[in-house]
């Protein structure tokens, strides 16, 4: 059974836990507080803060923080371990994944964040990929005539001129979504191609099969954002839960 992909965003329970078919989407608001900032900070790693004093304007260093705050304090609940003992390791493409030896090492995750707002996909045991970003207007065709397929693009190409952002951005954030997931990254964008009408994956070296062992959502309870999760394997149970600030 698969949950509802227009599932409201529900409170968390105060213990979290994942079964083996349970994949936990989390969306919360980046805008925090000095006193936020400050507490997540202070569970970064050297290499996430200097990292942090990188970005030119504060508005960016804040949501990086934020960002990985969160996804450090949602971890830490998942392993019953305080957030700044958690250790990440990071594949040749920059895929994040746990790298702490004592702890178990089967949990998946990914973390998308676009103008202040951001999800993260959790579970174990299979690979997760997930993407969002905030629908703004831009050249649609331009742009798909060099990251999309022949088929993508003839799908947007035909879509009404009102719902072509919308249509560009569900297909992007899926392609983005799978390619997170394997680790693959954006030199992947033209290797796979999506039908937006049911987000069914399809390797362009075989338009005709759709991959198999990967399921692909389009995550549509988000005002003004696009977003989509890529998921390894079946039988997924979806939940939705909304990240609150401690005050």
């Amino acid at each position: 059974m698969t949950h509802p992909v227009n599932s409201i965003w529900l409170s968390p329970p105060d213990e979290l836990k994942l079964s083996s078919g349970q994949v936990d989407i989390w969306q919360a608001d980046l805008n925090l507080n000095d006193q936020q900032l400050a507490q997540f900070q202070f569970t970064l790693s050297e290499d996430e803060q200097q990292r942090a004093q990188r970005f030119r304007f504060e508005r960016d260093r804040h949501q990086y923080i934020a960002a990985r705050g969160i996804l450090r304090s949602l971890l830490g609940r998942y392993l019953n371990t305080h957030p700044a003992q958690l250790k990440f390791q990071y594949s040749e493409k920059g895929k994040p994944g746990l790298s702490t030896p004592d702890l178990t090492p089967t949990i998946q995750f990914n973390i998308s964040h676009s103008h202040f707002k951001a999800l993260y996909a959790i579970a174990v045991n299979r690979r997760v990929g997930i993407d969002l970003e905030y629908i703004r207007s831009l050249e649609a065709l331009s742009l798909a005539q060099r990251f999309f397929s022949q088929r993508e693009l003839t799908q947007l190409a035909t879509t009404a001129p009102q719902q072509q952002q919308q249509v560009f951005f569900q297909l992007w954030t899926g392609k983005e979504a799978y390619l997170k997931a394997t680790g693959e990254g954006l030199l992947g964008l033209e290797k796979i191609e999506i039908t937006p009408e049911d987000m069914q994956l399809f390797s362009t070296n075989n338009p005709s099969e759709p991959l198999s062992n990967w399921t692909l959502f389009s995550i549509k309870n988000i005002p003004n954002y696009a977003a989509a999760i890529a998921v390894e394997g079946e039988n997924i149970e979806l939940y939705y839960w909304q990240w609150q600030p401690i005050i």
